[in-house]
């Protein structure tokens, strides 16, 4: 597990960056409301059609009963228990003749299965709905997310403390977003199999969680961070058409602000202006391009109170 930075950062335009000054607020967005369309789709990977899942579940069991030694440490399981029956009586002459038979057995199981999995359906939407995520950066001299999230360096990332514990919307516990090729799914044929056998436990908490910490390779540049927050029924209706929610922070945990390589000098005068009074704790900063690398050059302007 990645170890958390003392300050992770908000990348902003300088709109966004004006209205998070003035409101001392961060926006979390629905999981809707995030650039990359793929997690709001993981639910597919529960729709998996009861013969197909009867098919695959009597073919496993059926290897089982053949197999030289079994992997199961909980022998509680009722199909466990009747798998060591049928292999200590040698009820099955062959893996074919299991599954022929198994195939009907099995089938009270996979409809007990497929209602679970339309409960685990009924609380991914639940989650869907209740659930806030913030997106930050672990350095201030990103160029990616200077590039997609400030604009293009005309705008301004915010450095926030997110070890200190606070009730507001501090951003706090974040976990580093993993980068891969393959999809994250809530679940697959094996995973429901070793289910219903009983080696392994269907965890909605950390399988929904884990849908929104996996991105594409293309996006690994950014070294994204995310805090997750799950609301109350009560925030949910005080949000903006149920989509995202603006949290109030603790303006002495926000440290630092950056300037970008590219924000007009008015501009930046101006907001100075407005930190110094608004955020008198904060230290400010300002990103130029180093001459010789593809990199910023960082230079503290003014040190808070």
């Amino acid at each position: 597990m990645s170890s958390i930075p003392a300050l992770l950062y908000k990348y902003a335009d300088l709109n966004t960056a004006n209205n998070i000054i003035s409101s001392q607020k961060l926006r979390w967005l629905s999981p809707s409301e995030l650039p990359e369309p793929f997690a709001v789709n993981s639910a597919k990977s529960l729709m998996i059609k009861d013969d197909i899942l009867t098919e695959a579940l009597a073919k496993f069991v059926a290897g089982m009963i053949f197999t030289h030694s079994l992997p199961f440490k909980d022998t509680t399981n009722p199909i466990v228990k009747a798998i060591i029956r049928w292999r200590s009586t040698d009820r099955f002459d062959s893996e074919e003749e299991a599954r022929s038979v198994l195939t009907d057995l099995l089938q009270s199981t996979i409809m007990k299965q497929q209602e679970k999995n339309q409960e685990m359906l009924e609380h991914w939407d639940y989650y869907l709905t209740h659930l806030r995520i913030l997106s930050l950066g672990d350095k201030p001299d990103n160029l990616a997310l200077w590039q997609n999230h400030a604009n293009n360096h005309n705008g301004v990332a915010f450095g926030f403390d997110v070890n200190a514990s606070h009730d507001d919307g501090t951003p706090q516990n974040p976990t580093k977003v993993k980068y891969g090729e393959q999809r994250p799914v809530l679940t697959d044929m094996r995973a429901q199999i070793e289910h219903i056998l009983g080696i392994r436990r269907l965890d909605p908490k950390t399988m929904f969680s884990g849908q929104f910490l996996v991105k594409s390779k293309a996006s690994m540049p950014e070294q994204e961070w995310r805090c997750l927050r799950v609301l109350s029924e009560g925030q949910v209706l005080q949000s903006e058409q149920n989509k995202h929610t603006d949290f109030n922070f603790n303006k002495s945990n926000l440290k630092r602000i950056y300037f970008g390589a590219a924000v007009p000098a008015d501009e930046k005068i101006k907001l100075i202006n407005t930190i110094k009074e608004s955020l008198p704790e904060t230290d400010i900063y300002s990103c130029s391009p180093n001459m010789n690398q593809f990199t910023l050059k960082i230079e503290k302007i003014h040190s808070g109170k």
